[in-house]
C-alpha cells in the first residue's frame, strides 16, 4: 500500500494515495480510501523532515511541524474526529486578499477568509473560526513551505463582519545577512507590492459542518449551488501564497535584476528562469587603433590586394593571346 517518501509533503502524498491502483482496489470508496490515506500520513508522514526551530520542535499529525504541547492536542483531538473525507484537513487560498500596506512596518493586512463561495463550492462561517491554537506560534510560512524559513509573523487575526483579517510583518533582513545573498522575505514582500503574490492560504481541521438546509438557501439563494457549510474549524497555518496569476511579467522582472530571487524559491514557484544573457561589445585596442578602425584598414587592405590580382591576372592573359 502506499507510504509517505522521504521528504514527500502531504499534499502530493495524499494525491498520490487517491490515485493508487492499489489503494483504489483496497478501498473502492472515495470516503473510504481518502479516511486511509489521511491516516497513512499521520503515522508515516514527513517524518525525515528538516526541523527549523521556529515552526517547532516535532513534526503533528498532519507532517508539518509543531510545538510538542499543541501536536499532542491534536492527536486527541483525531482520535474523536470524524473520517468522512468533508472533515479532512484543508488548505483554503483566499485570492486578492490584500487590503493594505503598512511601509514603515513591514506589513501587510490582509482579508485571510470570508464567507464567499470558494472553488470547491464550500462555505466558512467566520463565526466558527479559532485562531487559539495558532496564535500559540503565529508564524507566516511561505506556500506551506516548512523547508523554508517563516517569512513572517502574523501579528493579528481580527473578525470584521463576515470575514477575518489579519496583519502580517515580514522579517526584516538582518545585519549579518551577507549582502551578496538574497533575504527571502525582502523579494516576498516585493512581490507582495507588486501585485505577484495577492494571496494568503490557511490550513484547518473542521470541527462541524453541514450540507446547506432550506432554510440556508432562503437565506440566501446562492447557497443553492453550495455543496458543504464549514460551521466550525481549528486554524493551524497561514501563508503567503503565489498563485502564478502573471508568471511571465514576473520572469521578464526577475531577468530585469527588478525582483531578486533565489533558485530555491523559484522552484517552490515551478517557474523557470532563463538567465537573460545581454550581448557586450569589447573595444579593443592596440597602440590606440579600436577594433572597428582595425576592421576598417584590414578591409581596405584586402580590396586594394583583390584589384592587384586582378590587374595581374589581365596581364597574363593578355600575354598568352600575344598582345604584349
Amino acid at each position: 500500500m502506499p507510504s509517505p517518501h522521504t521528504d514527500e509533503d502531504r499534499q502530493h502524498f495524499i494525491a498520490r494515495c487517491m490515485a493508487s491502483e492499489e489503494a483504489r482496489n483496497s478501498f473502492p470508496s472515495h470516503d473510504q480510501r481518502a479516511a486511509f490515506c489521511f491516516s497513512q500520513w499521520r503515522r508515516h508522514g514527513n517524518k525525515n523532515m528538516t526541523k527549523i526551530k521556529e515552526y517547532g520542535s516535532c513534526t503533528g499529525p498532519f507532517g508539518f511541524p509543531m510545538m510538542e504541547d499543541d501536536a499532542r492536542e491534536l492527536d486527541e483531538l483525531l482520535e474523536k474526529h470524524s473520517n468522512d473525507s468533508a472533515f479532512s484537513y484543508k488548505h483554503v487560498v483566499k485570492n486578492d486578499s490584500f487590503e493594505c500596506f503598512i511601509e514603515k512596518e513591514h506589513a501587510d493586512v490582509s482579508i485571510v477568509t470570508d464567507d464567499s463561495i470558494d472553488k470547491d463550492k464550500e462555505v466558512v462561517d467566520p463565526k466558527g473560526v479559532d485562531w487559539t491554537t495558532f496564535r500559540k506560534n503565529p508564524v507566516v510560512t511561505l506556500q506551506h513551505a516548512y523547508y523554508l524559513p517563516p517569512v513572517g509573523k502574523s501579528l493579528w487575526q481580527k473578525q470584521v463582519k463576515n470575514s477575518w483579517k489579519a496583519k502580517t510583518q515580514y522579517i526584516n533582513r538582518p545585519e549579518n545577512h551577507p549582502s551578496e545573498k538574497e533575504w527571502i522575505p525582502d523579494t516576498i514582500w516585493h512581490m507582495i507590492k507588486e501585485g505577484y503574490m495577492p494571496a494568503k492560504s490557511v490550513g484547518f481541521l473542521p470541527l462541524k459542518g453541514h450540507s446547506p438546509t432550506q432554510e440556508d438557501i432562503s437565506k440566501d439563494v446562492n447557497m443553492h449551488g453550495v455543496k458543504f457549510i464549514y460551521d466550525s474549524i481549528k486554524v493551524f497555518e497561514y501563508a503567503a501564497c503565489y498563485i502564478g496569476s502573471n508568471d511571465n511579467a514576473l520572469v521578464e522582472d526577475v531577468a530585469k535584476g527588478v525582483i531578486k530571487m533565489p533558485s530555491d524559491l523559484a522552484a517552490l514557484f515551478r517557474i523557470k528562469i532563463e538567465e537573460k544573457k545581454e550581448e557586450i561589445k569589447k573595444k579593443l585596442e592596440v597602440n590606440g587603433i579600436t577594433l572597428e578602425q582595425y576592421k576598417s584598414a584590414v578591409h581596405s587592405e584586402l580590396e586594394n590586394a583583390v584589384k592587384g590580382i586582378q590587374i595581374d591576372t589581365d596581364g597574363i592573359i593578355a600575354r598568352i593571346l600575344g598582345r604584349v
